[in-house]
């Protein structure tokens, strides 16, 4: 939402005061006239939620407290049928209202301990529940289609990492390689669009394409601009960083300074570059 890259030995949303001082794609869209709303099953006040999500320009905050005790629950607050029915109403309300809406919505099912009302692979309790969110996401746009806000509504679905669903460990580089998927009636077009980005050049590309400036997005990038060059990734875990472009992928440990995946000079001096304005501007907020 903030196009702001993770930070490997801290979080920006620990530090609340900062918060109102990051670009924000909901603050953006308010400018525009949009109801803005964030919807989640849980409790917002872990980690922080509540305040980045406020202070993100979100009009609106829905969270587990606001739904009756008889809501189907699962170890984080409400599964995600249900959360999907509530937002499938919302949007209903508000396209009838004659409201621009942004809705940001996350999902809580397809976690640990993995426990969904679904039993599509009961031998699998960790594919079930992704199987189980995948299918509420399928019966929301399918119904979402049905409505007259669908012509002009765009859906976005990404995650945030990636998941080790077997007992052998999988490469840090698959581990983050995660997809963007974007539906609805507002696309113009349909295909698979293979350019490497990172998760932070959503906001950036999601403004430019509908023509609204996006420069206070310091870390985004419209990937979808003619003057989009040089495509890169960057990726932070716990002390390190991967940089990958389309000659190969660099992984750096911060502690020893070495790169411990595909040393490449190029890569790293860059990594390196990334970073240190990130901490820079981290500081200055």
């Amino acid at each position: 939402l903030s196009g702001y890259l993770g930070q490997p030995t801290t979080s920006v949303i620990r530090y609340t005061r900062k918060l109102p001082n990051l670009p924000a794609l909901p603050r953006r869209l308010k400018k525009e006239g949009y109801v803005t709303t964030a919807v989640h099953g849980g409790e917002l006040t872990i980690m922080h939620k509540s305040d980045y999500y406020l202070a993100a320009g979100h009009d609106t905050l829905v969270s587990q407290k606001d739904f009756p005790s008889s809501a189907p629950t699962c170890k984080w607050g409400i599964q995600d049928g249900y959360m999907f029915d509530y937002i499938l109403n919302d949007i209903k309300e508000k396209t009838e209202r004659g409201e621009r809406w942004f809705t940001t919505f996350q999902t809580l099912s397809s976690h640990e301990p993995f426990t969904v009302p679904y039993n599509r692979l009961p031998d699998d309790e960790v594919g079930n529940s992704f199987a189980y969110t995948d299918h509420c996401f399928g019966e929301f746009i399918d119904r979402l289609k049905t409505t007259p806000a669908w012509d002009n509504t765009l859906v976005v679905c990404v995650a945030d990492h990636g998941y080790n669903a077997s007992h052998n460990p999988v490469s840090r580089q698959k581990y983050a390689h995660i997809p963007i998927l974007l539906t609805g009636g507002a696309l113009a077009e349909s295909g698979r669009i293979d350019t490497l980005m990172s998760q932070t050049d959503l906001a950036a590309t999601l403004l430019g394409q509908m023509n609204l400036p996006h420069d206070e997005f310091l870390f985004s990038r419209d990937v979808l601009a003619d003057t989009y060059s040089e495509p890169f990734s960057f990726h932070t875990y716990t002390n390190g960083f991967m940089f990958t472009d389309e000659r190969g992928v660099t992984i750096v440990d911060n502690v020893s300074g070495d790169a411990i995946e595909g040393s490449d000079p190029g890569r790293e001096k860059k990594g390196r570059a990334i970073l240190q304005k990130l901490y820079e501007d981290l500081a200055n907020r």
